[in-house]
């Protein structure tokens, strides 16, 4: 069987992936027009690539959730539970979501604070020549 560093190594290849296709998705982007349909797809795409799952349910080892849903519905075995899959993706998504908001709202508190500091700031005789 493998050892925990070829596990390891497995999860590094595989986040290295993820993060190309993630760069390629962010590429293809481009031509939704709307952000917010924009970044709602790319985080959706984030946790359907990176939300792990574990192998069995007493094991420790973790593999991307939508194979291991792909292989239960395949092979359909019976005990196996989709929401088992179905809960981490959830879990994720609103946990991403709840980031990308306040990052939203960061941003917007930042940019406001800015423009009202930039109005408030004096003309001094050196800024006007």
């Amino acid at each position: 069987m493998y050892t925990m560093e070829n596990y390891f190594w497995g999860l590094v290849g595989y986040g290295l992936g993820g993060a190309v296709v993630m760069w390629y998705l962010f590429w293809l982007g481009r031509f939704v027009a709307w952000k917010y349909l924009r970044h709602g797809l790319l985080l959706l795409m984030a946790t359907l690539i990176f939300t792990p799952v574990t192998v069995l349910t007493d094991g420790v080892h973790l593999a991307p959730a939508f194979t291991i849903l792909v292989f239960e519905g395949l092979l359909g075995s019976e005990g196996s539970d989709p929401g088992r899959v179905v809960t981490p993706y959830i879990f994720t998504f609103c946990v991403f979501l709840v980031f990308y908001i306040g990052w939203q709202w960061l941003r917007h508190v930042w940019v406001a604070k800015k423009q009202v500091a930039d109005k408030k700031e004096p003309m001094i005789d050196s800024q006007v020549e």
